[in-house]
């Protein structure tokens, strides 16, 4: 079985994903490593964090590195992007992944995410993660890229982010109508302004 690198090789390309602890964010750290590439996890879950670069030092033997990132605070990105720029001299490619996914909690009623019922608080939280994280490391990354004419920056959407989610398919048997688990609105909200973003 050919190997990606042998396809399509992103060989001394450093690439940082936003929520790279988690489980979209740990598939595309393997991905870059496959390619040949250096994947830069940064997220606010530290254990998170450690237990996906362990994996790729192990599995495919790449400097992947963690860093403790809260990307709705500009002050905590510049200075992870500043100690990035001291390590490795360039940042070639930045993954915007990171994205909130509310559960609902032991004792909750999953009506609670329901469009009439969506919490303010939640909703702020997931469109500042979702969608401010990703317009703040875009400035302060993407900056550092036009400074050295070149770099990609990788913004990951949704196919919610074009048409509407199918609520049948988080419906679960026995539940009353109004109290049936739904994928929320900022979800979606968020994926469609990625693509805005992107287009922008």
């Amino acid at each position: 079985k050919p190997k990606l690198k042998d396809m399509f090789s992103l060989q001394d390309k450093i690439v940082v994903i936003t929520g790279g602890g988690g489980l979209l964010g740990s598939k595309h750290a393997e991905a870059v490593a496959e390619a040949g590439g250096t994947p830069l996890l940064w997220d606010i879950d530290k254990k998170a964090i450690e237990k996906v670069v362990n994996t790729i030092q192990s599995k495919y033997e790449v400097a992947s590195k963690g860093y403790y990132v809260d990307i709705t605070n500009k002050n905590s990105i510049i200075s992870s992007f500043e100690q990035v720029m001291r390590e490795f001299k360039t940042i070639d490619i930045l993954i915007n992944n990171a994205a909130n996914d509310p559960k609902v909690k032991q004792g909750e009623s999953p009506s609670k995410f329901r469009f009439e019922n969506y919490p303010l608080d939640i909703w702020a939280k997931d469109i500042s993660v979702g969608l401010t994280g990703s317009l703040l490391c875009s400035q302060i990354i993407g900056g550092s890229m036009a400074e050295q004419q070149s770099g990609v920056i990788l913004n990951i959407a949704s196919d919610l982010g074009v048409i509407a989610p199918d609520q049948r398919l988080y419906r679960k048997e026995g539940i009353a109508e109004d109290e049936q688990p739904v994928k929320s609105v900022s979800y979606s909200v968020v994926k469609h302004g990625l693509i805005g973003l992107t287009r922008y």
